[in-house]
This record gives structure tokens, C-alpha cells and sequence, in this order.
């Protein structure tokens, strides 16, 4: 049974052709109009030769009118359009992303610029977003060290503090702390630039899987949080670099164990995907993830909880280096919650041998 094409819209091209067309016939249909209506009434007063030129020149008159009218309408829609998108790049390169542009109706070729453009704009909202949220984190990071440092200096200057072992200790783990934050920001700078340096080589899920819960185990005893495992039936193997696995593992248990309270319990298991992919997730049943926080859950030094400082919150780079590990080994890293208190799982696929 043949099968019945919806039509496409008309393009500039499309349109113009119409115009075009409308002209050559328009010529046409003077030229007749004169050649079979004009010419009978005046035959016998007008010889053939002058109701030809007549015939021409009103088929030429009209074809000049037709084609001028058209042309100043198409010119000034397009006018129109082209100054609103041009005024709109205008705007996003003065900084105000958040513009957007409505459909031309000029066709599909200029829905598909008013797409890319709104896309484009989108995009670039969501980076400066991201560098404005990254500049505050950034700022609240450094200034609880450097406030306690430049306290605590001022405070033995003015021998209100002896610089005791005990308070020199502290200091230098203020020091420290500022110094894991480089770490961290040049950590995730070299994960989202590319510049992971991978070491690939067949790597077996299972074993991966049991490493990390071995790894884990301790801190979820201390705690009193059960971890269960769960492998695939059949041995499952993977292209990629065991240390940065291992590292993504790590950092997804770290942060299951840190929602969780005491008595609950957490699960790592592994899923075929299909496709000749394999499913990794890590499940909680603890603080879960409210819907508004879900987009932004891997963006850098972000946190659900903004009353969690380092120390008791982690870094806040540790989902954003996961992903950029994850995305080098072409898989995805993703995450899935239900609402607050009602746990979450984070999951990622990796391609199979």
C-alpha cells in the first residue's frame, strides 16, 4: 500500500519560485485577454499588428506590477524578520541571554535558524548560570578558611592566642582545606576539558562491583548501614580505566553512605542495558533529591543542602568528575529520585566488549 506524504512547508526559496510563476502568468493571461477579448471588439477598427503590441505591452505592464507588488511585500516581511533576528543577536551579545525570538512563518529553513538560535541562546543562559553559581560557591568556599585563618593570626599578633601545637594544627588544616579546593577545581577543569588521562584495558564488571563494596565496607559498617550487591549472572566486561571506574564507584557510594542514616541500607547492582551496554546504579533509601534540584545534581561544587559545608557535605565536585569519567568511557551517568526522604539512584551505562 503506498503510503501518503504529508507536505512540507514552503520555503523562501519555494515562495519565490510561486512569485515567479504568478509573474509568467499574469503575463500570459493579459496577453490572452487581449489577443481573444480585446482584439474581436476592436478588429475592425485596429489592425492585427497594433492589438499585438497592445496585447504585449499590457502582458508586460501587468507582469510589472504583479512582479513589483509582490517583491515590496516579500522585502518587507523579510525586513521584518531578518531586524528581529539580527536585533536578538544584538541583544545576546550584549550579555541578556535570556532573549528569545518567535517563528519567522517564513518557512522551514527560517524555523530551523529561529531553533538553533533559541537553542543556542539557551545554552549560553545555562553556561552563565553556571559560571555566576560556580563564582558564588567558589567565594563561600574560600572564605570560611580564610576567615578562620585571618582570626586566628590577628588573635596571636595581639597575644590573645598562643600558637600552641593544638592551635597550629588547626591552622593547618584550614591550609589543607584550601588546598583540597585547588585540587578539586583543577580536578574538574581537566574532567570537563577532556584532558582525563585514560588508561583503557578489559575490565570485568563483576569484579569491579566487588572491589568497591570491599573498599566501601568499613565506613558503612562504622556507620551501621547495610550494603548489598548485586552482579550480573554472566561475566560482563568493559573497555576502560580500572582506576577511574573504581574512582566513580567511590564517589557514588561516598554519597549514597552520606544520605543514608543509620540502620538503612544501600545497593550496587548491575543490569544488562541492551544494545551491548551494561547498567551500573547505586541505590539509597535515604535523604532523596526534591525534582528542583535534579537538573542542576552534577553541576560543580553544587549541593541540595547549602547548610553543608565541606567537611560535612564533600566537595561538590564528586558527581561532576563521576560524570566526566563516566562521558570519557562513552557512557552516560544519570540520576533518578522520587522526592526528599524518599531515597535516590544514580546510574550509568558503559559500553561492553
Amino acid at each position: 500500500m503506498r503510503r501518503i506524504r504529508a507536505p512540507r512547508d514552503v520555503g523562501i526559496g519555494g515562495r519565490l519560485g510561486v512569485v515567479l510563476m504568478a509573474v509568467s502568468l499574469s503575463t500570459l493571461a493579459v496577453t490572452a485577454f487581449v489577443d481573444f477579448v480585446i482584439w474581436p471588439l476592436i478588429l475592425g477598427r485596429t489592425s492585427s499588428r497594433a492589438v499585438d503590441v497592445l496585447a504585449v505591452t499590457l502582458g508586460f505592464g501587468g507582469a510589472v506590477v504583479v512582479c513589483t507588488t509582490a517583491s515590496v511585500v516579500l522585502a518587507a516581511r523579510l525586513s521584518r524578520s531578518v531586524g528581529r533576528l539580527s536585533g536578538a543577536v544584538r541583544q545576546v551579545a550584549d550579555g541578556r541571554t535570556g532573549v528569545r525570538v518567535a517563528p519567522l512563518s517564513l518557512g522551514p529553513e527560517a524555523d530551523d535558524l529561529v531553533r538553533a538560535f533559541n537553542e543556542m541562546a539557551t545554552k549560553l543562559e545555562s553556561t552563565d548560570l553556571s559560571q555566576r553559581r560556580l563564582l558564588a560557591d567558589l567565594a563561600h568556599e574560600i572564605r570560611t578558611p580564610v576567615s578562620v585563618l585571618d582570626g586566628y593570626l590577628e588573635a596571636i599578633q595581639d597575644g590573645v592566642v598562643r600558637p600552641d601545637e593544638e592551635t597550629l594544627t588547626m591552622l593547618r588544616g584550614q591550609t589543607t582545606r584550601l588546598a583540597r579546593l585547588t585540587d578539586d577545581v583543577l580536578s574538574v577543569s581537566h574532567a570537563e576539558d577532556g584532558r582525563l588521562n585514560l588508561e583503557p584495558a578489559a575490565v570485568e564488571v563483576s569484579d569491579l562491583v566487588q572491589s568497591a563494596a570491599r573498599a566501601a565496607w568499613k565506613s558503612y559498617s562504622d556507620k551501621g548501614v547495610e550494603l548489598r550487591v548485586r552482579t550480573a549472572p554472566e561475566d560482563v566486561r568493559v573497555h576502560g580505566d580500572r582506576q577511574r571506574l573504581d574512582q566513580v564507584l567511590a564517589n557514588l557510594l561516598t554519597n549514597a553512605l552520606r544520605h543514608s542514616v543509620s540502620g538503612g541500607s544501600v545497593e550496587i547492582g548491575v543490569s544488562a542495558a541492551g544494545q551491548r551496554r551494561v547498567r551500573i546504579a547505586v541505590t539509597d533509601r535515604g535523604d532523596g533529591i526534591d525534582a528542583e534540584h535534579l537538573p542542576w545534581i552534577f553541576e560543580r561544587f553544587y549541593r541540595t543542602d547549602v547548610a553543608r559545608d565541606r567537611d560535612h557535605g564533600g566537595s561538590g565536585v564528586g558527581l561532576t568528575i563521576s560524570r566526566a569519567i563516566v562521558t570519557a568511557h562513552g557512557g552516560h551517568l544519570w540520576v533518578e529520585s522520587e522526592g526528599a526522604g524518599r531515597g535516590a539512584t544514580f546510574a550509568f551505562t558503559l559500553p561492553t566488549m
